[in-house]
């Protein structure tokens, strides 16, 4: 008879953006026809897509007949996390605000995959605005990189104190800002599609 290839195992693995940027070595268990909870390392390189495969050859069903044995097809998952999202190329990072920063303009420190960043926060930032840094993001190919792209998150404090309370009320006293008053016409078009 003549030799038969064993069959491949297919399975996944989760990791997280910044494993998948930085590469990180998994370990996995498997069970085989000669052994149960084999444990088998893979090293997952640095930049991989989510979706690709890793190959283990010969880690897969036993060959037949002399046959080699089949391989382990590991299929790799790149999850979202409360830090990071990944999108295509770009990583979006959420920085939270507070509302004299968004309407003085500030400076701040934005956690990146690869260290902290600092940025201008401009004056007038709105709820929800996006800054983008250039090859900062996920690997695209060699070392060309995608963006960074921070979204602002206005926060408003839940407590005040005496002194802040006092503040808020004189700025609604002088303040002529009416935002309903404002249209724009981008945003009541995007709004209805």
């Amino acid at each position: 008879p003549s030799p038969i290839k064993g069959e491949n195992i297919e399975t996944e693995i989760d990791i997280s953006i910044k494993e998948a940027f930085e590469g990180i070595e998994k370990k996995i268990s498997i069970s085989s026809q000669t052994e149960k909870n084999k444990i088998l390392d893979v090293k997952i390189p640095s930049g991989i897509k989510s979706g690709e495969k890793i190959k283990l050859e010969g880690q897969g069903k036993l060959g037949k007949n002399g046959g080699k044995n089949g391989d382990l097809i590991i299929k790799i998952n790149i999850k979202n996390s409360s830090t990071y999202r990944l999108q295509d190329s770009d990583i979006y990072v959420n920085l939270l605000i507070t509302p004299w920063d968004a309407a003085l303009g500030s400076r701040a420190s934005v956690n990146g995959i690869d260290g902290d960043v600092t940025i201008i926060v401009p004056k007038g930032t709105q709820n929800g605005d996006k800054i983008s840094i250039p090859n900062k993001g996920y690997y695209i190919k060699d070392q060309h990189r995608g963006n960074l792209i921070i979204k602002t998150e206005i926060v408003i404090p839940k407590k005040l104190t005496d002194k802040e309370k006092a503040l808020f009320t004189e700025l609604k006293k002088i303040s002529n800002f009416k935002p309903n008053d404002i249209v724009d016409i981008k945003w009541l078009t995007k709004d209805k599609i």
